[in-house]
């Protein structure tokens, strides 16, 4: 019985899209769909529900919808493509990255 609970969490785990976080770590190869995230969940919902989304960067850079405008959002928050998250990542201080376990 207890195998059989284990196993279900598990898989409801999986089905709910599960993220690795990778700190420090940049990806190339944005995957935008013109819209801005001001959290990490809400990126996380819109990748979720997209084949094409293999996770959610964060730049410590505030987001700005006009080149030296105002701070829209503390962070600039991202979709990534999955086929960059498939290639090697490298190392920034920058960066924080949410990929698709």
């Amino acid at each position: 019985m207890k195998l059989v609970v284990l196993t279900l969490v598990v898989l409801i785990g999986v089905s709910a899209g599960d993220y690795c976080t990778k700190v420090r770590t940049f990806y190339s190869g944005f995957h935008r769909p013109g819209t801005a995230f001001e959290n990490v969940e809400a990126a996380k919902a819109a990748c979720d529900g997209d084949d094409g989304c293999g996770g959610v960067s964060v730049d410590r850079i505030p987001y700005r919808e006009d080149r030296g405008g105002p701070a829209k959002f503390p962070n600039t928050i991202y979709l990534l493509s999955s086929s960059n998250v498939q290639k090697n990542p490298r190392g920034s201080w920058r960066y924080n990255a949410y990929v698709k376990c």
